[in-house]
């Protein structure tokens, strides 16, 4: 294989490169390593585009993301989106239908009015990793005789069934 003497863009140190990737101009650096670091030197800054609804810290987001956006509501960071979908928090926009709807107190019923056991198999070991079954599948419906504690195997069993 023929070679000849090249210089590298980031290093500036003389290496062997083959002669054919020479020709296709591929030989500018010596080493990955020189190439990533040029790459991170010479990386055009993007111009911010959105504004963080948590800090108000201006961030860019690509087209796509703004145009998947759900809510139209962005963050700089995940800890700032954490804290945005927070029930005290000033962005209710971002709050899923059923905060602060009661619609999730139906877990907190069953658990005072039936025993921490599971209905199907009467496990009752850890009594925090039981859950709450509504029979008809339907989840807006939380009438108590419609609820059942399970254990999280019973659970996915009976999620397995047809519903009758």
């Amino acid at each position: 294989m023929k070679t000849v003497n090249a210089t590298c863009l980031q290093c500036t140190s003389k290496f062997q490169a083959s002669l054919k990737e020479t020709k296709r101009r591929h030989v500018k650096f010596c080493s990955l390593l020189c190439w990533g670091a040029f790459q991170k030197e010479n990386k055009k800054p993007k111009t911010p585009n959105v504004i963080c609804a948590y800090c108000t810290k201006p961030v860019y987001k690509s087209p796509s993301k703004q145009r998947n956006s759900k809510h139209g509501i962005f963050f700089c960071s995940r800890a700032h989106k954490d804290l945005g979908q927070r029930l005290d928090s000033d962005i209710p926009e971002i709050h899923p239908p059923h905060y602060k709807s009661g619609k999730t107190s139906y877990r907190k019923l069953a658990l005072e009015t039936y025993p921490h056991v599971c209905h199907g198999c009467s496990y009752s070991e850890v009594p925090s990793i039981l859950v709450v079954h509504h029979k008809d599948r339907d989840r807006d419906n939380n009438v108590i005789d419609n609820l059942e504690i399970l254990c999280p195997n019973c659970h996915a069993i009976e999620h397995r069934r047809p519903l009758l």
